[in-house]
């Protein structure tokens, strides 16, 4: 019989307060654009199902949690801009997030591209990148899955706006990256994606798995190993290479709020 699709809804509410605004012409949006942030919050929630923790792979699991940006990673400031980042192939570690020089965000035309010598600039030259720790959000979360032992399921994710009006300018801009400990990309979330579908669907966090507890029976006695937690980071950015980030003269002072689903299906096979 074909395996039947499950669905577990894992919840994360990310809320961005007063998102993307700053007081210059920065990255790819075009000359005099002004995007403004104050601030995220994030809070997560899962069925019994699958448990979640931000602290680590051992402790402090439950069905509701809040997600803080990292501090170690991401210094998350009142004023962010488009970034880039970079590859994510779990080579490198996690990425590392670059924004415009002022004088490359000078060169931007009205479609938000780099003209001149920035136009085909890569991300290690200094004249047109330069690196930052302010401009995304960022949290590690660590996911469990429970029931019967000896099962091994998929993660799919979908993130959807949360029902409140938002800036055409701004919302298909926003990226959500989800990544493993090790850098390696699992799924770039465009936010295009939850605004041209209706409904959303799910979309599979590429080579990412968990298994419940593991149970071994001999002779004399069952053995049972509990399930181990897996990690995932979470980074919310503005995308300055995404083709929506053109957009001339954005002024924005949005609250955006999404909503991250996690589910799980069978493994595939192929």
């Amino acid at each position: 019989m074909k395996a039947t699709k499950k669905i577990i809804p894992a919840l994360v509410m990310l809320l961005v307060s007063a998102v993307l605004l700053s007081t210059a012409s920065y990255a790819w949006f075009s000359m005099n654009a002004t995007v403004t942030a104050t601030g995220m919050q994030v809070t997560a929630k899962v069925p019994d199902s699958l448990q979640i923790s931000v602290t680590d792979a051992d402790s402090n699991f439950g069905s509701t949690v809040a997600l803080v940006n990292d501090g170690s990673i991401s210094s998350l400031s009142e004023a962010i801009v488009p970034t880039r980042h970079t590859a994510t192939t779990g080579s490198t570690g996690l990425p590392t997030f670059y924004k415009l020089t002022d004088d490359a965000a000078a060169s931007v035309n009205e479609h938000g591209k780099l003209t001149g010598d920035h136009a085909n600039a890569s991300l290690d030259n200094q004249a047109t990148y330069t690196v930052t720790n302010a401009d995304f959000f960022v949290d590690q979360m660590w996911l469990k899955l429970e029931g019967v032992a000896n099962q091994e399921k998929a993660v799919n994710v979908k993130v959807e706006w949360d029902g409140l009006p938002v800036a055409d300018s701004i919302k298909t801009a926003l990226h959500i990256l989800f990544v493993d400990e090790t850098g390696k990309l699992l799924l770039d979330w465009d936010m295009s994606y939850s605004t041209d579908q209706e409904p959303v669907d799910s979309r599979t966090l590429a080579g990412f798995t968990l298994s419940t507890a593991t149970s071994t029976t001999d002779e004399s006695s069952t053995e049972i190993t509990p399930a181990v937690a897996k990690s995932i980071y979470a980074y919310a950015y503005l995308a300055g290479d995404d083709d929506e980030c053109k957009n001339v003269n954005i002024s924005a002072n949005d609250l955006l709020k999404v909503t991250i689903t996690f589910g799980v299906e069978p493994v595939s096979e192929t």
